[in-house]
């Protein structure tokens, strides 16, 4: 049978030929996926010969990922804000810059106790919960439309042990709150219809309804503006993950609620679009 430093550079040059990015990385956490170890056992054991059960289950593994399904979704879960979230393809799978967003918002809002905090479009709960466990005098709300979110949400709720935080089934256009929030937080759908064809083949395989909404990338935005009076209370404070080339028409649909401002993601793209103060 083969030993498992020969498995790893097959598939790290099937990988590689694929076009797949990080390709040995790739091939290294899915056999640690297969044979349920850590990536330190692969290197102690690398002489060591494998069973044909395990090679199944990695060959099965590896086929997929030659399909280009993303390597969160096979691996079943993400590092993200210093959490591990559980993960299904039911959910958009968390990015760097969404840990900007919610960095810079706990950056504006740490020092204001007792806060209700609204994420809209909340998916695997990762706003949500990263807010709720920094602030723990907080009361955070997360709401999708998807109930397959809401229950990934609540599972990765369960297993962090994270009290301040419930997640509501609901649309935006739907979703009218018995109380009014202090801050809101979303990360929406804003890849316009155009430009999400021509994205990489991992895309596809996550909610699409999750990456675009269909049209030019504005519709959430201008949701969000028109229901502001029904989810914010007055002196409110609103942060959103923006597409960059889309920044001058989402700071014109603001404009008439507060003056916006743009803070810049790692890689100088201007990433985010806060209101603070905002008066109704």
């Amino acid at each position: 049978m083969p030993k498992i430093e020969d498995i790893l550079k097959e598939t790290t040059q099937k990988f590689l030929q694929a076009g797949i990015e990080s390709a040995e990385l790739n091939a290294k956490i899915l056999l640690c996926k297969a044979l349920n170890c850590k990536s330190i056992d692969l290197f102690i054991n690398k002489n060591k010969s494998l069973l044909s059960s395990e090679i199944d289950e990695f060959n099965k593994l590896v086929a997929k990922r030659l399909k280009r399904i993303p390597l969160q979704y096979l691996e079943e879960k993400v590092q993200f804000y210093d959490l591990e979230l559980f993960i299904t393809n039911e959910v958009l799978i968390p990015r760097q810059e969404t840990e900007e967003l919610v960095d810079f918002t706990l950056s504006k809002i740490k020092n204001k106790q007792n806060k209700t905090i609204l994420d809209i479009g909340t998916g695997s709960g990762c706003i949500a919960l990263a807010i709720a466990k920094n602030l723990p005098n907080s009361q955070v709300t997360g709401i999708d439309k998807s109930k397959e979110s809401i229950s990934v949400a609540n599972k990765n709720k369960n297993l962090l042990h994270i009290e301040n935080v419930q997640f509501v089934a609901e649309s935006l256009e739907n979703y009218l709150p018995k109380t009014k929030f202090d801050v809101i937080i979303s990360n929406p759908p804003y890849v316009p219809l155009v430009n999400y064809m021509q994205l990489e083949p991992e895309i596809f395989f996550e909610p699409k309804d999750a990456i675009t909404d269909g049209e030019d990338g504005l519709y959430f935005y201008k949701l969000i503006e028109k229901k502001l009076p029904l989810l914010l209370n007055n002196k409110g404070s609103i942060f959103l993950e923006i597409e960059t080339t889309l920044k001058d028409e989402i700071q014109k649909i603001f404009t008439n609620v507060a003056k916006p401002n743009i803070i810049k993601d790692i890689y100088g793209l201007e990433r985010i679009l806060f209101l603070e103060e905002i008066n109704f």
